[in-house]
């Protein structure tokens, strides 16, 4: 019984003391680490809907697959997409848009 040597009863309402102050100073912690309800986002999305195929949706989700040290969702496919397409020369776009119209 070598193991038991330190457990007196008298020491144990000492330990549990110790035990609950951590309790109480972690919350505390993670009370000051809580974001305040008027500080919730900075950033405001909008939800749209909008009609895909099959594959333009699978596609989507292929190249969201893609990065191996990072996630990305549909929407941010979605976004780089748009961006990509934004920065082309007028009529490449146009050519692009043709192709896809067809």
């Amino acid at each position: 019984m070598a193991g038991l040597k330190g457990l007196k009863k008298g020491e144990r309402l000492e330990v549990e003391a110790q035990a609950e102050s951590f309790i109480v100073g972690a919350q505390e912690r993670v009370d000051a680490l809580s974001v305040s309800s008027k500080e919730v986002r900075t950033r405001v999305f909008e939800r749209y809907t909008f009609s895909l195929n099959p594959s333009v949706s699978q596609a989507i989700d292929d190249i969201s697959l893609i990065p191996r040290n990072f996630k990305i969702n549909r929407s941010e496919v979605v976004k780089a997409a748009v961006e990509y397409l934004r920065n082309l020369p007028e009529e490449q776009l146009i050519e692009i848009l043709q192709k896809i119209r067809k």
